[in-house]
């Protein structure tokens, strides 16, 4: 199986827990797609941790549709506990089943998304998601978000605004 990611590489994801998943789990690929902001010397000898660089936005589809589960591997701390990881929804789009660290914005979404907390735990819930791969399961994720869209916001935003126009109060 191929335990994919993409977007920005930095010090806030976990790339640790990533390696120590990739270790225990020799025979799963993990593919990282995205613009590097770390020092990845340390994961070059673990053979099959897939650092793919920064791709155009509009091959991120191409990349997911290879993946059997999407993860969201982010430490826990200020940043990230503010944080809304816009992918979520594009991998739900996408119909994948989703690992992640346990944010406030991602737990919104359980027991649909799995939240794990440590290396077992991550194990576990990615072990899940893989044997939960079926039309049916990837059909349910993407209609979890369908309302969710750019186009859905912005009505939702213009109403809020029609709103406070007729009574600022």
């Amino acid at each position: 199986p191929v335990i994919g990611y993409y977007g920005c590489i930095q010090e806030h994801q976990d790339l640790d827990l990533v390696a120590e998943i990739a270790r225990r789990r020799p025979q799963w690929s993990i593919a990282l797609v995205g613009k590097v902001q770390t020092d990845l010397a340390r994961f070059r000898g673990i053979s099959n941790m897939h650092f793919l660089g920064q791709k155009p936005h509009a091959e991120l589809p191409h990349y997911s549709r290879g993946f059997d589960v999407a993860m969201i591997p982010h430490k826990i701390n200020e940043l990230t506990l503010n944080m809304n990881p816009i992918k979520l929804p594009e991998y739900l789009a996408a119909g994948l089943p989703v690992v992640a660290s346990p944010l406030p914005e991602v737990r919104r979404y359980e027991p649909e998304v799995r939240v794990a907390h440590d290396v077992e735990g991550w194990i576990a819930a990615l072990e899940r998601a893989i044997a939960d791969r079926s039309a049916l399961a990837d059909n349910r994720r993407s209609s979890l978000v369908a309302s969710e869209g750019w186009a859905v916001r912005v009505q939702r935003i213009m109403e809020e605004l029609e709103k406070f126009e007729k009574d600022p109060n």
